[in-house]
């Protein structure tokens, strides 16, 4: 459910027909989420401030016991979700599709397996997921589905989106040959 009520906004469906002309620069064969993006720097701000809250909270004789360790339990969050969101990576590399995060378990998708690639834009969501890949397997009905979190920059993922589609075209079309 989105937070601001709006539905999903789908940024990338691939088809594999007309093939798209890529030039070597605009490749992006690696993209990592960033700090610089407005929601990275509401969490870096959050981050920040509970950290401050830590501080004083232990500085300052008023806190028992209960509400101090309350008080680490969330900063510790905050720091935890920080370093994950930071550390997103999508990569394709010799013919592998592969997204790692600090916590959390590495994801490969091998480029022949996927039959269809689907960038959604999520809005604010609830759960600190903006962005969804959907990748359609040939082996499974239901599609793989890679979370990214709020600190992507979209103009990074549509570069990538477009990098991965023009090596599927690719792949299908020496797949597909007949000569």
């Amino acid at each position: 459910m989105c937070y601001n009520g709006s539905m999903p906004d789908v940024l990338a469906d691939i088809q594999f027909e007309v093939p798209l002309p890529m030039r070597q620069f605009d490749r992006l064969d690696e993209a990592q989420a960033d700090m610089m993006t407005p929601c990275g720097t509401l969490i870096l701000a959050v981050t920040i401030i509970m950290t401050l809250v830590l501080i004083f909270s232990i500085l300052m004789p008023r806190f028992d016991g209960m509400q101090t360790f309350i008080v680490v339990i969330l900063t510790l969050g905050c720091w935890g979700f920080l370093l994950n969101s930071f550390s997103e990576r999508l990569r394709l590399k010799e013919g592998v599709l592969e997204y790692r995060a600090l916590f959390g378990r590495s994801q490969h998708y091998a480029l022949p397996d996927i039959r269809g690639f689907k960038l959604t834009d999520l809005g604010l969501s609830l759960n600190g997921i903006q962005y969804q890949i959907e990748l359609q397997l040939a082996d499974d009905t239901r599609p793989a589905v890679i979370s990214l979190g709020a600190c992507w920059q979209r103009k990074r993922l549509m570069q990538f989106a477009r990098t991965v589609s023009f090596d599927l075209q690719a792949l299908a079309e020496t797949e597909y040959d007949v000569n």
